[in-house]
């Protein structure tokens, strides 16, 4: 009752004052409530309080009337002098002077009351000096811990000083006349030096001698066992192209990669840079990337190196196409690649034709990024539902000015693909829901516009001013899309509709 009455005012007193009072006693009261009950076998099993149940007062009156007929009939405070005390808790058998403090306490009180009254208050008459002064303190001895004074903690550890100087000057002495020490009043029979308090041998921690042959031979210790590079494409090949054909019954897959400097070179190199800097690139120089090639310790560094990335893709590329001619042989799939050639292929799309690879010249293009590439792919392909996936968000707005040109094709863009994880983009119904849009409602070509708009708002070749970041420019151009791209004629003041 106490504690519920305690835990009720800490809420609704809600300050750091109550609830540090409430955490420092409340646990104990707890306990100690258990305690009781377990004695006095009456632990409830059910302790929530329902509405179906009696009323709330005449629960705790049926409560308290059990606690009071338990206790009389137990035998929890009834003095038994024949049996030792035990802690209640803790079952520790209580010592003669600590069952002498417990069983006589009050008669202690009782006889230290009348000296207290007698001596002090009432000083009697008849008592002498020596009488008065009789009185002493007596400290009762219970289960409670002792406390060690200061005092004793200081002559403790001034006692280990000495003896630990006395040891100092015993081995001095032995040295100086060569003569052994035989005893050094050791409390165990094995030295420290090779065993420990309890008497187990000081085996150190074993884990650091291998820890100093990893630092020394660190080219011998690996992160996993080593594996070629024919392993990553089968993995890479089940995980994008086979589960996507049993996942969406796709019938067409392509691959695109980009190429970079395709074109010569272009401000786009400057953005690869600046990615690729922040990691340590790859020491070692690979001429070539086969199956048999094991993969590096560090793939990110491997990949950071554009030669090694460049010939990673003209590998992956003929080798998808090569696992794509074992799996389907039935013709149940179509798997095409492009942007991963060099010399006499380059700028091809190929792709495992009847038993063979073959060349989809429909889709052969000269495009630097992927981006704009798979955009390619999706407009001259023949099937009527595709579905994308690209975590990159140019590829969305690279695609937005095309939606019309599709026809009557359905895409999605994937933009997550995890176990819990997944997000597609309606692309034509985002098309529809952009164009019934009232803020954009008086734009001719909306998907371009948002397009620029992104764009303008900062990209790899176009800066945008500090502070005002993606959002703000959208909702800027939202709230003011008529005003902003509207005509202007610097010709006829009457005509100025906009910026």
């Amino acid at each position: 009752m106490e504690i519920n009455l305690k835990t009720k005012q800490a809420i609704n007193s809600f300050s750091s004052a109550s609830l540090a009072s409430l955490t420092h006693y409340l646990p104990y009261r707890a306990e100690t409530l258990h305690n009781f009950k377990n004695q006095l076998c009456i632990e409830k099993t059910d302790s929530q309080h329902r509405e179906t149940n009696k009323p709330y007062i005449e629960t705790e009156e049926f409560t308290i009337r059990q606690y009071i007929s338990e206790l009389a009939t137990t035998s929890l405070f009834k003095d038994n002098s024949e049996s030792q005390l035990v802690h209640i808790f803790k079952k520790n058998v209580a010592t003669k002077d600590q069952s002498d403090s417990m069983l006589n306490y009050r008669q202690y009180g009782i006889t230290d009351m009348q000296k207290y009254i007698t001596c002090f208050l009432i000083k009697a008459p008849d008592l002498s000096a020596k009488q008065l002064y009789m009185r002493r303190r007596m400290n009762l001895k219970t289960f409670a811990p002792q406390k060690v004074s200061m005092h004793k903690q200081k002559k403790e550890i001034k006692d280990n000083q000495t003896v630990i100087s006395c040891l100092r000057k015993k081995i001095a002495f032995s040295k100086h006349t060569q003569e052994p020490v035989t005893d050094l009043d050791q409390l165990i029979s094995l030295p420290r030096a090779i065993s420990d308090a309890s008497g187990l041998p000081v085996k150190g921690t074993k884990s650091n001698a291998l820890k100093v042959l990893k630092s020394t031979y660190k080219d011998a210790i690996l992160t996993s066992l080593p594996v070629t590079d024919d392993a990553v494409q089968k993995f890479l090949f089940t995980r994008w192209i086979v589960k996507s054909h049993i996942q969406f019954k796709a019938q067409e897959i392509h691959v695109v990669f980009d190429h970079p400097n395709r074109n010569g070179e272009s401000s786009k190199d400057i953005e690869r840079s600046r990615r690729t800097h922040e990691f340590n690139q790859e020491n070692i120089k690979y001429n070539t990337v086969s199956s048999d090639l094991l993969l590096p310790n560090n793939w990110r560094n491997f990949l950071n190196v554009r030669d090694h990335k460049r010939k990673f893709v003209n590998y992956l590329s003929s080798q998808l196409i090569n696992f794509a001619l074992q799996r389907f042989q039935d013709h149940e799939c179509t798997v095409v690649t492009a942007g991963g050639y060099e010399d006499l292929y380059v700028d091809k799309a190929l792709g495992a034709g009847d038993e063979d690879i073959s060349e989809f010249s429909d889709f052969n293009s000269n495009h630097e990024e992927g981006d704009t590439r798979v955009w390619l792919h999706a407009i001259h392909s023949k099937s009527q539902r595709i579905i994308m996936y690209s975590p990159d968000t140019d590829t969305f707005f690279v695609g937005l000015p095309f939606i019309d040109c599709l026809g009557d094709k359905t895409i999605y863009l994937q933009l997550k693909d995890s176990t819990f994880d997944q997000q597609f983009v309606d692309m034509n119904r985002f098309s529809l829901q952009m164009s019934n849009d009232m803020c954009l409602k008086e734009l001719e070509n909306s998907e371009n516009c948002i397009q620029m708009v992104y764009i303008a708002s900062g990209c790899d070749f176009v800066s945008f001013f500090h502070g005002y970041g993606k959002k703000t420019f959208f909702d800027i151009f939202r709230q003011n899309a008529n005003f902003i791209s509207s005509d202007l004629s610097i010709c006829n003041k009457e005509n100025i509709k906009g910026l």
